[in-house]
């Protein structure tokens, strides 16, 4: 269990906002950042759907 501390500690450490990773059985795992277009339509889904529940719960 120490040696689990001592490896997030470092992970911790090293951590910072441009980089996007996850702390999984005692590994370090970085994610690939996101392309553009994927993040255009993750945000016109995201738009589209919004709008749907909002009028949704309105009526």
């Amino acid at each position: 269990m120490q040696k689990e501390r001592q490896a997030r500690a470092v992970f911790y450490e090293w951590l910072n906002d441009e980089v996007k990773a996850e702390f999984i059985n005692r590994e370090i795992v970085v994610h690939t950042p996101v392309k553009r277009g994927h993040l255009i339509a993750s945000q016109n889904l995201f738009r589209i759907l919004s709008t749907y529940v909002i009028d949704f719960l309105n009526n």
